[in-house]
Order: C-alpha cells, then structure tokens, then sequence
C-alpha cells in the first residue's frame, strides 16, 4: 500500500507528520488536522514548552522583572525536576541551562562562536535552589 508523509506547520506553530494512504478520506484528515493543532494551542499555553523543532522563548518581561535568582544570577522562574532553572543571565547574556551524563552546566555564546561556561554542577551536587 502506498504512502506518502507531509510535513507541515499548524496555525498556531507546531510541527506536524502527516501520513496518508490511499485509505484515508478527507473528512477524517481535516478533523485529526484540527484536533491536532487545537491540541497545539494548548500546549503552547504551557509555560516552558515548546515545539521541537523550534528555538525556545526568551525570557519574558514577566520572568525578567520578577528577580529570581538561582547562585546570584536573575534567572528564570521554570524549573526541571532537580531545582535546576533553564536559564541564568549574566548581563545582558542568557546563559542557557546545559546537561550531559548527570553534570549541568550554563553557558552563553559570545561574540565569536566560542561558548562562555558561567556555572557548573557535577552529578550528585546539592542544587542552591532559585531564591524568589
């Protein structure tokens, strides 16, 4: 049976697989196709998730201007499990939250391609917490 996959972006943003076979009617792609971005406009509400293919949001006004601090840094209200926030500023610089084999580390990128780390915790460290 043959198939064919379309790739695509919704109305509100999120990148879509879309396979069809000869089987399939129109009436039934076109609901899945509505359900599936009616679905992507609530996950998008969500503070902290994006698309997967898509960049992630810079830090909003709100998160800004609200001063939390993670080890002296303002940085971001959302938290991964471990208390650990997705970003720290340094400046002006949003140092992004970087993880491998159980280490997490905050680097930025400068200037000239190279990446400046600002922190970084081994597995098993005592995570500070982000002081509100």
């Amino acid at each position: 049976m043959a198939q064919v996959t379309i790739n695509l972006i919704s109305p509100s943003g999120a990148p879509l697989g879309l396979t069809l076979s000869p089987d399939d009617d129109s009436s039934t792609i076109m609901e899945l196709l509505e359900r599936a971005d009616k679905a992507a406009q609530a996950i998008s509400q969500r503070p902290g998730w994006a698309f997967a293919d898509q960049r992630p949001e810079e830090p909003t006004v709100k998160e800004l201007s609200a001063g939390p601090t993670f080890c002296g840094f303002l940085c971001s209200e959302s938290t991964n499990p471990l208390g650990f926030p997705a970003f720290v500023m340094v400046g002006e610089k949003m140092a992004k939250r970087r993880e491998k084999q159980g280490d997490t580390w905050y680097s930025y990128k400068t200037s000239d391609g190279q990446y400046e780390q600002v922190l970084n915790f081994r597995a098993g460290d005592e995570v500070p917490g982000v002081k509100k």
